[in-house]
């Protein structure tokens, strides 16, 4: 997406109407990358562009999903971390909480022998886990992840108030 006046991007010429100095238009900025900016105008004659721009801040949408760095192959029965990011519908980062409650949950089942996937030493298996994560810089490492079935290439997802994201299908090589 790109910043828009009125729907039409920025850098494009805009005619906005001026009486006594205030516009009279109904001219909307929209801007979807959460930085900050100064804008600057011209009328071809007289530009904002020596310190008198009109400075702003975009924070972020609000959460909208999650997204997984790419998880490489894993060995059977041995952990492994992951960074998970939150999003906001623009793919800004979004930060949260530094007590945030997710749920995490895996299409992985039981090796033969039994063993049920783990995240942080509790089952993944059925409803998944919940627990508390600090995402108040936007992003977290998970706690440890243990995959014990090599014979399928399982996803992990989080949950946060309905809000999802799911990795990449991985590879578990046999131990």
């Amino acid at each position: 997406q790109h910043a828009s006046v009125s729907g039409t991007n920025i850098g494009t010429a805009q005619s906005v109407s001026f009486s006594s100095g205030v516009s009279t238009s109904s001219t909307v900025l929209t801007a979807y990358r959460a930085e900050s900016i100064t804008v600057n105008v011209t009328d071809g004659t007289h530009n904002s562009n020596s310190g008198n721009g009109l400075s702003l801040t975009v924070n972020p949408a609000g959460l909208d999903h999650f997204t997984w760095a790419n998880i490489g192959t894993q060995t059977a029965g041995t952990g492994f971390t992951v960074l998970v990011t939150a999003k906001d519908v623009y793919d800004n980062t979004q930060p949260l909480t530094s007590s945030e409650s997710v749920t995490f949950t895996t299409t992985a089942t039981n090796a033969p022998a039994g063993n049920p996937p783990t995240y942080s030493g509790s089952n993944l298996t059925g409803g998944g886990v919940s627990t508390t994560v600090d995402i108040s810089s936007g992003s977290f490492t998970t706690s440890n992840i243990i995959l014990y079935n090599s014979s399928q290439t399982p996803t992990l997802t989080i949950t946060d108030s309905g809000k999802t994201g799911t990795s990449n299908a991985i590879t578990v090589n046999p131990a």
